[in-house]
């Protein structure tokens, strides 16, 4: 059997993770032990359509094939290039085990600082861990991947793994109505959204309405402004303390992966992409 853990960063490229057999196998039984939240006969698939919160002994799904950077698991693993923390921006822990793939969503905040002072007990005494590259892994899974199928709880999280856009309804006239109604679009011409919204843009408002990402953004604050920034977006959309979307469908819609979170950092060259399609902004 070839457990393999390793990393999907946020381009979507995979890094192995050299890990002693021993130390793997404790990861294996850790997020192994998580399996009937997805996969057991007390769990029901559904399969998702947009509704973005299963019910109580359920759990959503879709049949997707993997991308082809997993070619090499489990039999050429070793071809993969080793990770390089914390250069590399990771998004995603991943194992293979046992026919099955086991997802964690990794925050930057897992990897240990070498600026952080981090004690460990040994021989009777609290030491100080200096190792440069030290990572936290959770005891918890995501998501799972198995026969065909991508087994999620939350939406939020499974489209962190793997795009799922393909999977979840165009908003209608009525649903862009309803999310543009929110206080922070003020000012913006609805109409001219729902005469010139294409199907991508009302996937992209489907997600923003469903999300509920809406009532935690706060356009005045510090945070949105960097990050819009860094997204090269204008600062006259959003000065006034709303979101004045422009009468110009790409603008529209860089606007909306913005607000969807679907954007990263290049690691090297630090320069913004949207998730998925990888443009430069």
């Amino acid at each position: 059997m070839n457990d393999f853990l390793f990393f999907i960063l946020e381009d979507g490229s995979i890094r192995r993770i050299n890990i002693a057999p021993a130390t793997l196998q404790v990861i294996v039984n850790l997020l192994v032990e998580h399996l009937p939240q997805f996969i057991s006969d007390d769990v029901t698939p559904v399969l998702f359509d947009g509704q973005f919160r299963p019910d109580e002994q359920e759990v959503l799904y879709v049949e997707i094939d993997l991308p082809e950077q997993f070619a090499k698991i489990p039999d050429n693993t070793i071809e993969y290039d080793e990770v390089l923390l914390p250069d590399d921006k990771v998004k995603i822990l991943s194992l293979y085990h046992d026919g099955k793939y086991y997802f964690q969503c990794f925050s930057k905040h897992f990897v240990l600082k070498q600026k952080n002072v981090v004690l460990f007990w040994q021989n009777d005494s609290y030491k100080q861990f200096v190792d440069t590259s030290a990572f936290n892994i959770e005891d918890k899974v995501h998501a799972v991947y198995f026969d065909g199928r991508f087994y999620f709880l939350s939406y939020i999280q499974g489209k962190q793994i793997f795009d799922l856009s393909a999977f979840y309804q165009a908003a209608t006239n009525s649903d862009i109505e309803e999310t543009f109604e929110h206080d922070m679009f003020y000012g913006s011409d609805v109409e001219w959204l729902k005469t010139h919204a294409d199907s991508v843009m009302r996937k992209q408002i489907t997600l923003l309405k469903k999300s509920g990402l809406l009532d935690t953004i706060k356009v005045a604050s510090k945070e949105f402004k960097s990050w819009a920034k860094k997204a090269a977006i204008n600062t006259d959309i959003y000065s006034s303390g709303h979101i004045v979307l422009p009468k110009d469908k790409k603008q529209c819609k860089t606007i909306l992966s913005f607000l969807n979170e679907d954007i990263f950092e290049g690691a090297f060259s630090k320069k913004i992409f949207i998730s998925n399609s990888k443009h430069k902004k």
